[in-house]
C-alpha cells in the first residue's frame, strides 16, 4: 500500500483508466500505442505505461512510460520515456 509523500497532506486520488491506441509518430516510425494508466497522485504527476502488445506499424517493439503533469493553470504535460 502506497503512502503520501511527507506534508502532502491531502488524500491520494486513485484513478485507473486504459487508452486506446492512438496514431503517433516518433522521429521516423509512424504507428499506434496504447497506454494503460494505473497510478496515485498527490502532486498532481502521474504515469502511464505502453501495454506490451499494443504496438504497430513502425512502432512494433516499443516499450516505456509517460509522466503526465498537471499544471497550475490546469494544463498538462507530457513527456514518454521509450525504447524503439
Amino acid at each position: 500500500r502506497r503512502r503520501a509523500p511527507e506534508g502532502a497532506g491531502t488524500a491520494p486520488r486513485r484513478r485507473t483508466s486504459a487508452w486506446s491506441a492512438r496514431p503517433a509518430l516518433l522521429g521516423d516510425h509512424e504507428g499506434t500505442f496504447a497506454l494503460l494508466h494505473d497510478a496515485t497522485s498527490w502532486s498532481g504527476a502521474t504515469t502511464a505505461i505502453i501495454v506490451a502488445g499494443s504496438t504497430t506499424g513502425g512502432l512494433e517493439g516499443l516499450t516505456g512510460r509517460m509522466e503526465i503533469r498537471r499544471l497550475e493553470d490546469g494544463s498538462h504535460t507530457y513527456v514518454l520515456e521509450h525504447e524503439l
